[in-house]
């Protein structure tokens, strides 16, 4: 697969049709007030020469070109907009993309909420300072073009001028490059940052509330809200010195077209209404230029947020693909640490699991059950030891096709915003009867009958609208669903009332034909017994 390129020129490129035409827009957008203008200065030369027709012919075309200009400003806006949506679709779904194609170590690199930040915080970014100034800069360059060949027209000399303080003005900005692009990392970091922050603390209203401790939501939203915003002071300020400097740049630059436009005029070279007009055309060069300046450093700013979609990925060695398990997987002298600097969650560990086993592995909290799970689900890799799937290493295993032949149940048992079908089949296309057994093994079918949509009935975010022991049947159910030869069933029923949790786990030991790793750190004694063997780590 072609990696995706982050860069605002290679959206540009991927949308040319929709930008090429917004660019014809602006043309004929730009003719339109150069022409007002234009027709403005002419009626004043018409009327220094007593000529009344003329005057009021052009001053008639002035009226006509500048309704066309205002009836134009919806035409351009809008397809701006849609214009900027398209790109916007775009990067959310490269992004999303680039995430989709993350194993969970690589993923879990960034927070949910550094995630949400890339899709909310920095889009707004780059729409401020990427999309909208690629526009703006077409827009104000194309009215540049337009004043300068009639400014040329007038007298070659004015053009002169005019090209030298405009290279002044787009070489000037320069000094400030670097600096502006440091300051957009650190405004888009500090942005990331806040809403991480801001999603950490109302997830947990529930303890802050019943703990008296509501007051910190105020607190560490103010405080994570001030780091953000003294972000943006830091890159406004800098951003308000280069500004003020070409803006001084441009008024010095106008000032000089119009003394000389006055003096061309006193020397009888140019007709009165002439020096209105490049007045007019000198403010249009030297104002476009100006926002051309912004905008180059604006635009050059962005690719610094552009940089951290590209997530590292880990270079893979040729990838075994696997088939349902067959003999057993096996571990020997297994150990396990998240990184080099760390204590080891667990070290030595051996033992075999037979194909059609009821394992259940016991021991008590951080012993690292769920970490040995995640290690038999391909989840987590760089263990030390030997760990085996029918023999094959697991550091050369295909992951895809690994996840195809066992179904990871954990305890968080996460709900989307969605019906109930759409929360069990996850959109994958299945038969009303596969659905069905699903259901009935899971133990939802009292709670399907109890709701007066059914399948149909809508789960809100994390299912805040159900409770702990639904949650984990539908989590169970959606992994049924696939008929899995193996289940990895991590501590799913340590949230729930016991005797949910014993259902649940009756259930999955009715399951025939599976091999069922069981995690937990407590066995009910009438479950206990019903394994064929039980681990302790």
């Amino acid at each position: 697969m072609t990696e995706k390129k982050f860069t605002l020129k290679a959206y540009i490129l991927r949308n040319w049709r929709q930008y090429l035409l917004l660019a014809i827009l602006l043309a004929v957008w730009q003719v339109a007030q150069v022409a007002g203008s234009v027709y403005s200065g002419n009626a004043i030369t018409a009327l220094t020469k007593f000529h009344l027709p003329d005057f009021v012919t052009n001053e008639l075309l002035s009226i006509g070109s500048y309704i066309c200009y205002a009836a134009l400003v919806y035409v351009v806006q809008k397809y701006e907009a849609v214009v900027q949506k398209t790109v916007d679709n775009l990067i959310r779904g490269d992004i999303s993309t680039e995430i989709s194609q993350q194993e969970f170590e690589n993923f879990n690199a960034h927070t949910e909420a550094d995630y949400v930040s890339w899709f909310t915080n920095d889009i707004n970014q780059i729409n401020d300072n990427g999309l909208t100034s690629i526009c703006s800069l077409f827009q104000d360059g194309i009215l540049s073009l337009y004043s300068a060949i009639l400014l040329f027209s007038y007298n070659p000399f004015l053009l002169v001028t005019t090209i030298i303080f405009a290279i002044i003005m787009v070489l000037f900005p320069r000094i400030f490059r670097k600096k502006l692009a440091d300051l957009s990392t650190k405004m888009s970091k500090q942005n990331q940052v806040l809403t991480a922050r801001l999603t950490d603390i109302l997830e947990g209203f529930t303890n802050l509330l019943m703990l008296g401790q509501r007051k910190l939501i105020v607190q560490k939203t103010l405080a994570a809200s001030e780091d953000s915003g003294q972000a943006t002071v830091d890159y406004m300020a800098v951003n308000g010195v280069s500004s003020a400097l070409v803006n001084i740049i441009s008024l010095l630059a106008q000032a000089s077209l119009t003394i000389q436009a006055g003096i061309l005029a006193y020397q009888h070279q140019l007709p009165i209404g002439a020096i209105l007009i490049v007045g007019s055309m000198a403010g249009n060069i030297f104002g476009s230029l100006t926002m051309v300046s912004y905008c180059l450093t604006w635009i050059r700013s962005v690719q610094a947020v552009f940089e951290k979609y590209h997530i590292a990925k880990k270079k893979l060695t040729k990838q075994v693909k696997v088939s349902p398990l067959s003999t057993s997987i096996d571990f020997e002298n297994l150990s396990f640490s998240y990184d080099e600097k760390s204590k080891p969650i667990f070290t030595n560990f051996s033992g075999t699991i037979k194909r059609g086993e009821r394992v259940a592995i016991v021991g008590p909290s951080g012993c690292g059950k769920s970490t040995f799970v995640k290690l038999l689900a391909g989840l987590l890799t760089g263990y030390h030891g030997k760990l085996a799937w029918d023999g094959i290493d697991y550091a050369t295993i295909d992951k895809n096709s690994l996840r195809q032949q066992l179904a990871y149940v954990d305890q968080t048992a996460y709900i989307f915003d969605g019906s109930l079908r759409f929360n069990i089949t996850l959109g994958r296309s299945v038969t009303d009867q596969a659905l069905q057994t699903a259901i009935n093994q899971a133990g939802l079918e009292d709670f399907i009958a109890a709701s007066p949509q059914g399948l149909d009935t809508m789960l809100k975010h994390a299912g805040n609208n159900i409770s702990g022991g639904q949650k984990q049947r539908i989590a169970l159910a959606r992994n049924l669903l696939t008929e899995p030869a193996v289940i990895l069933a991590d501590e799913i029923t340590s949230a729930i009332d016991e005797k949910d949790g014993q259902k649940i786990e009756q259930g999955l030991l009715d399951l025939q034909g599976v091999t069922l790793v069981y995690i937990s750190h407590h066995l009910r004694p009438e479950i206990e017994r019903q394994f064929d063997r039980i681990i302790r780590l």
